[in-house]
């Protein structure tokens, strides 16, 4: 049985998507079936994933985004499906990463692979559940009541507040639509919407076994961080008919994993590279917030699952992010512009850039034809540090 990961912040602009994204793509790279769930109205992780990088391809008079539309399920359809007893399977499984891989790393394509041309992608398997917000393709009836994500919300919230109305058990069935993904997939991960009012975002979690809280250092991260225990009192209130009890099998709460504090300055020194003071002290305090969270979290809920204190989270914690300090599981630099723009237009995450995509897409960065002449560019320094930093991420995942 796989692990449910859901990803949840309602602070926008802290990174779910692109922690994701690069974390997904590094489980696959690593021999394990992944899936990722985009479950966010603005689409992003969609986007990353397909290769939808400029407003045009939005557009319903698209080839590519028509192609896309009606042949793969997204996440309103599986739900549809699910409710009226159809499973639907035609996940997207046709990643930029994949045709890379293949014309970068085959000398019957080439005269000769270049040095840092190379794509090393011994995939696993990435399938993805694309998001929907009012584009519905092949849904054949246009005012169903599952069909996009905003009406699911609508439904939900109708749901929640007449639980002994006549669909009063679907909210189980949406549970066990996504609990049943697990016995196919080693890794499910979820993108949220950055918002606390989202009961759909509260019924993902509320499915998950594990959620993680991305962060940036400021204040805006902090303040999200410290209303988190009013964002799932308000969730547990609502869907306290469903929760799991001695005689139902039901939404449970998930364990936190931790915080990654993202899109952190780096500065050279004497001593070397190191991250930005202040974005130290604001992580400093980020733990703090969590800490707090996790005592009230544990305190107030009875029927959580685990019911274990404080600090057999925190041993539990350093058995899987062994290098890490409770609750900070890794901090990550700011990506360069460059190589943001790079990894969107090629579609894939920047993590797996290489020197021949970089020259495919006229973005000469020289960061991997000749690593000891550029070693101290900008570009590779970041790279170097984005590498490293989800790939301790991906590696601590598999300890769970």
């Amino acid at each position: 049985m796989g692990n449910i990961i859901t990803v949840f912040s309602h602070k926008g602009g802290v990174g779910k998507t692109t922690l994701i994204h690069n974390v997904g793509f590094l489980l696959a790279n690593k021999g394990k079936r992944v899936l990722l769930i985009d479950a966010d109205p603005q689409m992003n992780l969609t986007a990353a994933v397909a290769g939808l990088s400029t407003g045009t391809e939005y557009t319903e008079s698209s080839t590519l985004w028509k192609d896309f539309l009606t042949s793969y399920t997204n996440l309103p359809l599986y739900f549809k499906g699910v409710v009226e007893g159809v499973i639907p399977d035609k996940f997207y499984k046709k990643s930029y990463i994949y045709k890379y891989a293949q014309k970068h790393n085959k000398t019957a394509n080439r005269e000769k692979i270049e040095a840092g041309d190379e794509l090393k992608f011994n995939a696993g398997q990435l399938d993805l559940l694309p998001s929907s917000i009012g584009f519905n393709g092949n849904v054949t009836t246009q005012d169903s009541r599952l069909s996009t994500i905003p009406k699911i919300e609508f439904q939900l919230s109708n749901l929640v507040s007449n639980p002994e109305g006549f669909s009063a058990g679907m909210l189980l069935t949406l549970r066990n639509a996504i609990r049943n993904l697990k016995q196919s997939y080693d890794y499910i991960f979820i993108d949220t919407s950055p918002s606390a009012s989202s009961i759909l975002n509260g019924l993902l979690l509320f499915s998950s076994d594990y959620f993680i809280v991305p962060a940036k250092p400021d204040f805006f991260s902090l303040q999200a961080i410290d209303n988190l225990s009013d964002v799932f009192l308000n969730w547990a209130t609502l869907f306290r008919p469903w929760l799991s009890s001695a005689n139902q099998n039901g939404l449970e709460y998930p364990r936190l994993l931790g915080i990654v504090p993202q899109m952190t300055k780096r500065f050279s020194t004497e001593d070397g590279d190191t991250y930005a003071g202040h974005a130290n002290d604001w992580n400093m305090h980020i733990n703090e917030s969590i800490t707090r969270f996790l005592k009230t979290y544990y305190q107030n809920y009875s029927h959580y699952r685990l019911n274990t204190p404080l600090g057999a989270e925190i041993e539990w914690f350093k058995t899987i992010f062994t290098e890490s300090e409770p609750f900070v599981i890794q901090e990550c630099v700011h990506f360069t512009g460059k190589l943001r723009t790079l990894a969107e237009r090629a579609a894939i995450p920047v993590v797996f850039i290489n020197n021949a995509i970089a020259k495919e897409h006229n973005l000469q960065l020289s960061v991997f034809d000749n690593p000891e002449a550029n070693q101290d560019s900008q570009y590779a320094k970041a790279f170097s540090s984005i590498s490293q930093e989800y790939g301790y991420i991906a590696d601590g995942l598999l300890r769970l």
